[in-house]
């Protein structure tokens, strides 16, 4: 263990650039992290950080250490970083030339268009006005969308006709909505080719953008075409279109036993029988995370191939992790353990506790962790925010694949310190919610190394929910096993590989609402 813990530490830093993440907590966009009065952290009056130190001032004379704008937000600090006076730049005129100018660099002595307190020491920007008008201009921009083709139909005399179409992974998929009524003459003014183009364009919140180099016409200019008939067509049709697409990625999740090769011990044991799969469907893997050995192997004997051994939120880098003899699949659970499988350039996956909650987050994890081949969504999040970032990996290949936990403890809390001198104790927090408390016991639980966990009382069981309603885009339902005993472990496997889900009333926690 000496050895690996000098290795770990002895590894090289390997340089890469990194953003200001400063400059993003600034108020307005965080109420920061620290709620304590230590002015060595943060203000006394408010939880939000000051934001980055833009200067420093001697004798009332102000020399930038960051580039000042017009713009930005500022706060004048007295040297126990106690707030004097602030304002929003509107004049920066530099000390050596007498120029006023719009932005002033760093290492520039300046002054602005307020005194500068007698006691003030720091210059710190609360409000950065360029990053403003970055973000203002990305949460702008229009979301990506998948371009169509459209054909529209409409004569004197027949029933008019809208049909969107799509290709999706190699595979076009068509929709089409018709009037109920045949289309009457226009007694007014013609139909104008543009209006028409216009009114197939509104796609509103739709995933769908109209490609206008593939929209067919075929009308009548004495057809008249009333615009509540050409929306209510175009609605339909685009809401037809996008059900087909996600109707074309659903199965039913049939798991069923069969005997299987022999595994190492000589014993046959049961597992999941293939299914016919398309280019839109994607069968996803049962899989657990398990706490004991003895869990581990429950699972196996059961029927599970993939096992994760359950990793602390929280990881302390002093202290090495036992190894083990048992084919666990990596399993970060810390980011200290993303940063140093990444570092041994290992595939891995991340547990749900990083919460990524939109499609961004993935990107921002990808682009993190490349190895990392598997992201668990959290089972806090709602069941219609976990469809919609699943059919986003799935029509995304160069991302992750996305999994979710489907079944037991969820983490309450985590801390470093053994809380209670008993293995198990049941509580009730502030709400009535009841929790188990387990702390460390190397005998009972070879797994765990550091820290006691609280979970919260009701074991999550969402299986017999996906069970009903699967979600297209899932590569990975995970079963979570702490408290469980091996024979508990083996029953509940055996559930699922069998009929597919698990309690006759299940627990969802926050899967149908959401927490966030």
């Amino acid at each position: 263990l000496e050895a690996l813990q000098e290795k770990v530490l002895q590894a090289p830093v390997r340089s890469v650039p990194k953003p200001e993440i400063a400059r993003l907590f600034n108020r307005g966009y965080s109420k920061g992290y620290f709620h304590a009065h230590d002015p060595n952290f943060i203000n006394a009056a408010f939880s939000a950080s000051w934001g980055v130190k833009v200067g420093e001032i001697r004798e009332r004379k102000i020399r930038l250490t960051e580039p000042l704008r017009n713009g930005d937000g500022v706060v004048f600090l007295d040297r126990n970083l106690q707030k004097l006076d602030g304002l929003n730049v509107g004049q920066i005129q530099l000390d050596e030339t007498g120029e006023v100018v719009p932005e002033a660099p760093r290492g520039a002595w300046v002054t602005l268009e307020v005194p500068v307190p007698s006691k003030a020491r720091f210059l710190y920007r609360t409000f950065d006005h360029a990053l403003d008008r970055q973000i203002t201009s990305e949460m702008k921009r229009a979301r990506r969308r998948t371009p169509l083709s459209a054909r529209l139909t409409a004569r004197v005399g027949e029933r008019m006709e809208v049909e969107f179409s799509a290709e999706i992974h190699g595979k076009t998929v068509r929709a089409v909505s018709r009037s109920i009524e045949p289309l009457a003459v226009s007694q007014k003014h013609p139909t104008e080719k543009a209006a028409l183009l216009d009114g197939l364009s509104r796609l509103g919140e739709t995933p769908f953008s109209l490609d206008e180099k593939r929209a067919e016409l075929d009308f009548a200019p004495d057809a008249f075409v009333p615009r509540s008939l050409l929306n209510q067509l175009r609605q339909e049709a685009a809401a037809e279109l996008e059900r087909k697409i996600i109707e074309g990625m659903k199965r039913t999740p049939v798991f069923l036993l069969r005997r299987s090769e022999k595994d190492g011990s000589g014993e046959e044991r049961p597992t999941q029988k293939p299914l016919p799969e398309t280019d839109l469907e994607r069968k996803p893997t049962i899989s657990a995370a398990v706490q004991t050995l003895a869990q581990a192997e429950a699972c196996r004997r059961a029927g599970i191939e993939k096992i994760y051994r359950l990793e602390p939120p929280v990881h302390f880098g002093s202290e090495v992790r036992p190894e083990s003899n048992f084919p666990f699949s990596p399993l970060a659970g810390s980011l200290f353990d993303a940063v140093e499988y990444s570092r041994q350039e290992r595939r891995f996956a991340l547990d749900w506790t990083f919460h990524a909650a939109n499609p961004e987050t993935l990107r921002f994890f990808h682009e993190a962790f490349p190895h990392c081949e598997t992201f668990f969504l959290s089972p806090e999040l709602s069941e219609t925010t976990v469809r919609k970032l699943a059919l986003f990996a799935a029509q995304n290949e160069e991302f992750p694949q996305v999994g979710l936990p489907i079944f037991g403890f969820l983490y309450g809390m985590f801390t470093r310190k053994t809380l209670f001198d008993v293995p198990f104790q049941r509580l009730w927090n502030q709400d009535g919610r009841p929790v188990y408390v387990t702390r460390n016991s190397d005998s009972e639980n070879p797994l765990e190394t550091t820290g006691s966990r609280v979970y919260y009382g009701n074991r999550m069981d969402i299986s017999r929910r996906l069970h009903a309603s699967p979600i297209p885009g899932l590569s990975e339902l995970r079963l979570d096993f702490t408290l469980e005993t091996p024979e508990e472990t083996e029953k509940i496997v055996r559930l699922v590989l069998t009929r597919g889900w698990i309690q006759e009333t299940p627990f969802s926690y926050g899967f149908e609402k959401g927490i966030f």
